[in-house]
């Protein structure tokens, strides 16, 4: 990395960590890098003897992470009414080499977005930055900490809630609730599957996001597999937990599952494993929910879901209220689904050839 974009990151007041190619926090007992983001500094001749960064989103700083590179097509209507409202205030932005995008805020506490492949980094996160070498670059130039935008949290309010409008009625925005969905039952073979899979997943350790790569591992057993959450919790406690360094207390683990939540189809990484299980059917359901992932209309996603993917009933209802969390489900959307209209009266299945 040239000097120079250290030099630049560091005169405009941010505090940063060296990374290793794999974005992960690099330890170093020669310069005093051992506990990932809590070791963010503004010290030149510590930070002089690396190459990648992360600038950690410590006092003054919120980053919002937004994964453009997983939607297929344009993005989401949502997303793109935040990236124009955003764009008003000349937010700094900077590309990912996979085509995500990065941009940075004054900071704003428990700022939450409901957004599908978005997250928000805030304190003792951190983001990698540019070094002119690494395949980022800034799009909009990064400012000077004190001149970050200060964006009120009330314009965030239309993406902190999902509300979808169709047939002149508004659906009410309540508490995400995710719908019961029956745990698979696991069998000898699916189980060795599964373990497999977990004792291929990196163990957390502390000082290098340990939280974060946790619950992506809890997320993948409670939601991924669609598992119990007593299976998980043995799982987590006897196969992933003795890999950390240090362990996870039991009240720690339990409070993980809890917090375990999904935006797309339970069960969808069983497709990835190759599960015998009705396959046809897992494929329609994984193809539907990525093509309906970009539509932002209710009723063009019972009508792709239940024409031209052949869902059922309820996993339609079930899609929507992930996808939607907070949607009413009144009696005009219950029969929507159970008709779904289809004004070009396409064949059954189109979607699928």
């Amino acid at each position: 990395m040239s000097t120079e974009w250290l030099k630049y990151y560091l005169k405009q007041g941010y505090s940063l960590i060296p990374v290793a190619d794999n974005k992960q926090p690099v330890i170093s007992h020669k310069y005093g890098f051992l506990h990932g983001s809590h070791d963010a500094t503004q010290d030149y001749e510590r930070l002089k003897h690396f190459t990648n960064f992360g600038l950690v989103c410590n006092a003054g700083v919120t980053c919002i992470d937004i994964d453009l590179y997983k939607y297929v097509g344009e993005i989401p209507d949502r997303h793109a009414r935040l990236l124009q409202t955003l764009q008003s205030y000349n937010v700094p932005a900077a590309v990912t080499p996979r085509n995500g995008l990065h941009l940075f805020i004054s900071k704003i506490d428990n700022l939450k977005l409901n957004l599908l492949y978005t997250d928000i980094r805030n304190t003792n996160q951190y983001i990698v930055v540019s070094n002119g070498q690494n395949g980022y670059e800034w799009r909009t130039p990064l400012s000077h900490i004190s001149r970050l935008p200060v964006i009120d949290i009330a314009v965030f309010a239309p993406y902190t809630n999902d509300c979808c409008t169709g047939r002149g009625n508004e659906f009410d925005r309540q508490q995400a609730v995710i719908p019961p969905v029956e745990p698979v039952t696991l069998t000898q073979e699916t189980f060795e599957q599964v373990i497999h899979y977990l004792r291929r997943q990196p163990p957390a350790i502390s000082g290098q996001d340990g939280h974060r790569t946790t619950m992506r591992v809890v997320s993948d057993l409670r939601v991924g597999f669609n598992l119990a959450e007593d299976v998980v919790k043995w799982l987590m406690m006897n196969i992933y937990n003795p890999t950390c360094q240090p362990e996870w207390s039991e009240s720690e683990i339990d409070h993980k599952i809890a917090d375990a939540t999904c935006r797309v189809m339970p069960g969808y990484l069983w497709k990835q494993l190759g599960d015998a299980r009705n396959m046809s059917y897992g494929s329609k359901l994984y193809r539907a929910v990525q093509y309906c992932n970009r539509i932002d209309d209710v009723y063009r996603i019972i009508t792709h879901c239940r024409i031209g993917f052949m869902l059922t009933e309820a996993d339609t209802i079930t899609y929507l209220k992930i996808r939607f969390p907070g949607m009413l489900m009144d009696n005009i959307l219950l029969e929507a689904i159970r008709t779904p209209n289809n004004p070009r009266n396409q064949e059954v299945g189109y979607l699928l050839t």
